[in-house]
């Protein structure tokens, strides 16, 4: 008998099936009860919730129960009717390596183009992707499958019953159809035990089939969250408005706007409940809690059938739609806004509140960045269904599969070797004195130079790994001589590494380049896990006392033997390519990455599937973006999409279906978040087709519609729309981004480290994102130091020349001479192209040396002084060693050198250095800038501008270091070179500018507001302030 309950709350068919199993229960105590949900999530949230609500009377535990997925339940009434499972080669796994082998040798007509050129990864991805469309086929197109067998291909992708006929022959019977037609024969006859389907919103038709013919000797019973209490308009009788959609016409309307947009997948599956005849169809008359909020008045709506009712409230935190420019935009919101609901209520906990996204692996380093590692989160929370970023094993594992691809680059092998498995497999306790050596020793990429012709880099040796190894020995047994030793020059260790470090590193690049040489060529599957395991054994090593390490240890072991079980189920050993097994061991890695643990405290990150109507407190989808929400299936070789049926689950229906599971479920708070702001221009953009439906049926005038156009934008702390936090630091939060006042000289204090301040004011945004919000944006800056060739980073080669090298010309006190044997160390391009740059360079600093012999200061032998300071100022005190003190025959004074034309940049570190120079001193020492603003190098025109009182220096010092104080209050709207520009020309060119230092600053571009430039406005008054102090401080006029 089929018993059917309904109802939009999860939490009361809990509460029946709790009653059900208690009344149900079997005379042996030790017989398990059996309940069948959709998914993983599901069945832990189930669990929790029976242990965590027991019936009166009854102890606070939940055993006893097998929780099974539909197709765990299956194959378990399969195996006690003796009918054998779905053979293992028509698995997808295995199935696709039997594919992939058959295109290989004879691919159909219609693939021979796709396939021409014979791209191993190309090929795999097909064969991976027939796996997946034929596995389908035995689900939800048993019909056609059948067909297929006799001989009749159809008139729409024939050549695909070809190629299953082949399969066939190979694999024999023994596939999902033939299990299915098998059991249903066995289900007619013989009592069964009961059985609970919790909570599921689909099964495939194949199962339902199943479970009416199950339900004929045994008790069922089906738990449906149903959005609606109601009948659904037309759905007893409207089986045939429903099968005309099939004809192309019209989907019939419910009544309901958003039943109309989103519910069409719960409507097919109560259509099909429908028409298996359940003794009794229970449905929840219950009224909800009675709540004004616009979520709940939302919801009522629903699942009462009615019109909805009542305006909007500004205040009401209930339902938002936040507009963002980027996912970290999205991030930043979203942060801020669950901050401010745990601010608010102190009952939620960050266990109560649920992300997900279409993509979460485009937004969890994103995440890492802003909130930290979860452990050290204001924010406690954990990820899934992201790249197992956070278990270094399987970070390096997945590494390894990277490894005979990649240059062997500089920066790769350095973060391979940061990687615990891999220092620890070395013995390697830091790595920082190491990577200054190979730093020192000149490495770029490539392990040789047969491997830089191979990568069309041509066959130089300098800048490869035998050129940096071949230094680095020199140099551990010669130590730091200037000289060439057999044309090498030696690069010594500053400290630290020796012998074991450097014995390591060649160990490691032996293997990496043995693992590299081993991929170039296909082999038997067998062959790629033996080399895999060896790989891993000689470059990795786990923690034996680190369960995480452990278990992640374990996941690699399985994925490798998979690999290799998948090849004897697929009767497959032919050799295969390197491409084809890391496109499958990258799948499996991400499929077998362990999931955090459930219940940890922290808010739960995930994509759609895994709290798909599971209840929460606070729920909150992101990315709801135009063309990537809900998930379009190509139609292209698959016969579902291009003829769906009723009771079909395509990725459109169920993303739709789980906008409406996502509104029912949240209990409390429903935040929405989509990019519908172009970063670059600025123009918006739609948001996705199930969001704008909603967007179309919310009341008002858009009181639940926040754009975060800007992080610095003044209604954050004024609007409660827009609440503002930081990761950090919640209670001050609201000052962020604030056009605040800068303290006093007798306020300011504290300890002040010289290197911060300099760099403060070299890029005030950076040292801003990086040191107070812990924003890394590293990969994105251009002022990073890189892998190339110096060819093809040529402004850094003259950096080089017009810094180093005059600068040894001074310290010698002579002319530009021959090239020292520090030139022949790799940071020039190799071969010819290196030899014309220098004599061009040597032209140039020439020229240079002459102009700067004109300075008396600068006659002579020249000398950096490395003074440490340690002074103390009424309240604060400065520590830290000058950078720009030299000394000239017992003479201080400050050298410095703009690449380009000098701007704030320059002038303030530089400035800073000296009024600090000049309060330990007592007087003040002369200032020397060279600017290169075209070809030739000049002395800054305002050099003899400089304050030269003591009291004139000590407030211009006061000013520099209230400012570098208070950074949240001035990193926003200070640029160097714009405020510069300003100060000097007015706002004439400032715009091109502005443009140009947020293209080449990544934190600039994201901390800095748009409206920056825009006269009147707040922002606008502050940068102008501050750049026309700035000025004046430089010029002995302020502040």
């Amino acid at each position: 008998m089929l018993h059917i309950y309904r109802s939009s709350r999860l939490e009361h068919l809990a509460e029946r099936l709790s009653a059900r199993l208690f009344r149900s229960r079997p005379a042996n105590a030790l017989a398990p009860q059996t309940v069948v949900v959709g998914h993983a999530g599901m069945r832990r949230w189930l669990l929790a919730w029976l242990a965590n609500h027991p019936l009166p009377g009854l102890p606070a535990i939940a055993a006893n129960i097998d929780v099974l997925l539909p197709g765990e339940w299956v194959e378990r009434v399969a195996r006690s009717r003796q009918i054998a499972g779905g053979g293992p080669g028509y698995r997808r796994a295995a199935l696709r390596w039997r594919i992939d082998a058959l295109l290989q040798r004879e691919p159909p007509a219609a693939l021979a183009a796709f396939l021409a050129g014979g791209d191993a990864r190309k090929r795999f991805a097909l064969a991976d992707r027939l796996a997946a469309l034929y596995t389908q086929y035995l689900i939800y197109r048993g019909d056609v499958i059948e067909r297929w067998q006799r001989g009749q291909d159809g008139d729409l992708f024939p050549w695909q019953g070809t190629l299953w006929r082949e399969l066939r022959a190979a694999l024999g019977s023994g596939h999902r159809l033939d299990q299915t037609h098998a059991l249903l024969r066995a289900l007619d006859s013989g009592p069964s035990e009961a059985v609970e389907f919790f909570g599921l919103s689909h099964l495939p038709p194949d199962v339902l089939a199943m479970v009416s013919a199950y339900a004929r000797n045994a008790d069922v019973a089906m738990y449906f969250c149903d959005p609606c209490r109601e009948l659904w308009p037309l759905l007893p009788t409207g089986r045939v408005s429903l099968a005309s959609e099939l004809d192309g016409t019209d989907y019939w309307q419910t009544g309901h706007p958003l039943l109309s947009a989103w519910g069409r997948l719960g409507q097919h599956f109560a259509l099909a409940l429908n028409e298996m005849g359940a003794v009794d169809d229970a449905r929840d008359a219950r009224e909800l809690d009675a709540s004004s909020t616009l979520l709940a008045r939302v919801q009522n709506s629903v699942r009462t059938l009615t019109p909805f009712a009542g305006a909007c409230d500004i205040n009401d935190a209930s339902l938002r739609v936040h507009v963002c420019a980027t996912r970290l935009r999205e991030l930043e919101a979203l942060r801020d806004a669950l901050l401010d609901a745990l601010a608010r209520d102190p009952t939620l906990n960050p266990a109560d509140i649920v992300v997900m996204a279409p993509s979460m692996p485009e937004y969890a380093p994103l995440l890492r960045a802003l909130l930290g590692p979860s452990a050290q989160a204001a924010l406690p929370y954990h990820i899934a269904d992201a790249p197992p970023t956070e278990q270094p094993y399987l970070t390096a594992f997945a590494a390894l599969l990277d490894w005979p691809l990649r240059r062997f680059a500089r920066s790769e092998v350095l973060d391979f070797l940061r990687l615990p498995p891999c220092a620890k497999r070395f013995s390697l306790r830091d790595t920082a004195a190491l990577e200054h050596w190979i730093d020192r020793a000149g490495v770029h990429f490539a392990l040789d130079a047969t491997m830089r012709d191979e990568l069309g880099a041509g066959a130089e040796t300098q800048n490869t790994w035998a050129f940096g190894i071949e230094r680095m020995f020199a140099g551990w047994a010669l130590g730091d001589v200037d000289a060439l030793i057999e044309g090498v020059r030696p690069a010594a260790p500053i400290e630290g590494p020796g012998a074991s470090e450097l014995g390591a590193l060649t160990e490691l690049l032996k293997h990496l380049a043995d693992w590299r040489a081993f991929a170039k060529h296909a082999r038997p599957l067998r062959d790629w896990a033996r080399a895999l395991e060896a790989i891993c054994e000689r470059v990795l090593a786990s923690d034996s006392f680190d369960a995480d390490e452990q278990s992640a240890q374990a996941v690699v072991a399985r994925c490798i033997a998979d690999l290799e079980r998948e090849a004897r189920d697929a009767a497959h050993t032919g050799p295969v390519a390197f491409a084809a097994v890391r496109s499958a061991l990258q799948s499996a890695l991400d499929e077998h990455a362990s999931d955090p643990p459930w219940f940890n405290g922290g808010v739960r990150f995930c994509g759609l599937v895994p709290q798909r109507s599971v209840p929460y407190r606070v729920v909150a989808i992101l990315g709801l973006n135009d063309g990537e929400f809900p998930r379009v299936r190509s139609a292209a070789l698959d016969l579902i999409e291009a003829r769906p049926r009723i009771g079909d689950r395509l990725p459109t229906l169920d993303d739709k279906y789980l906008m409406l599971e996502a509104l029912m479920s949240a209990r409390q708070m429903l935040h929405l978040s989509y990019l519908g702001i172009d970063a670059g221009s600025g123009s918006m953009r739609n948001p996705a087709q199930p969001l704008q439906a909603l967007l179309d049926f919310l009341p008002g005038s858009g009181e639940w519609r926040v754009e975060h156009a800007s992080a610095v934008d003044g209604r954050y702390g004024s609007d409660p729309r827009y609440p503002t936090f930081s990761a950090l630091d919640a209670p001050t939060a609201r000052r962020r981004f604030s056009i605040g006042t800068v303290p006093t000289m007798t306020e300011t204090s504290g300890d002040f480290d010289l290197a911060a301040l300099r760099e403060f004011y070299r890029r005030p945004a950076r040292h801003y994102l990086q040191t107070e919000l812990r924003i890394d944006l590293r990969a994105l800056d251009s002022d990073e130091e890189g892998d190339d060739d110096p060819l093809d980073t040529l402004p850094q080669a003259e950096r080089f020349a017009a810094g180093e090298w005059i600068g040894m010309a001074l310290a010698s006190g002579g002319d530009v001479g021959v090239v020292p044997p520090q030139w022949r160390d790799g940071r020039l391009p190799p071969g010819p192209a290196g030899e014309r740059l220098l004599d061009k360079r040597r032209e140039r600093v020439d020229q240079d040396l002459r102009l700067l012999r004109t300075e008396p200061l600068l006659r002579g032998r020249v000398a950096r002084v490395p003074l440490d300071i340690d002074l103390g100022l009424r309240n604060a005190r400065v520590r830290g060693r000058l950078r720009f003190l030299h000394e000239n025959q017992g003479r201080e004074f400050f050298l410095a050198f703009a690449t380009r034309a000098a701007h704030f940049g320059h002038w303030l570190p530089l400035l800073l250095e000296w009024k600090l120079h000049a309060e330990l001193r007592g007087k003040a020492a002369p200032v020397l800038l060279y600017e290169r603003p075209q070809d030739d190098l000049v002395s800054h025109p305002q050099l003899e501008l400089l304050p030269r009182t003591k009291p004139a220096r000590e407030r211009r010092l006061w000013w520099l270091l209230a400012h570098a104080g208070t950074p949240d209050a001035l990193a926003a709207h200070f640029l160097p070179k714009t405020s510069y520009a300003f100060a000097s020309k007015g706002w004439r060119g400032v715009q091109s500018t502005f443009e140009s230092e947020l293209k080449f600053d990544p934190y600039a571009a994201r901390l800095v507001s748009p409206e920056l430039l825009a006269p009147g406005t707040p922002n606008a008054e502050r940068f102008e302030n501050f750049a026309l102090r700035a000025l004046a401080v430089i010029e002995g006029k302020g502040p």
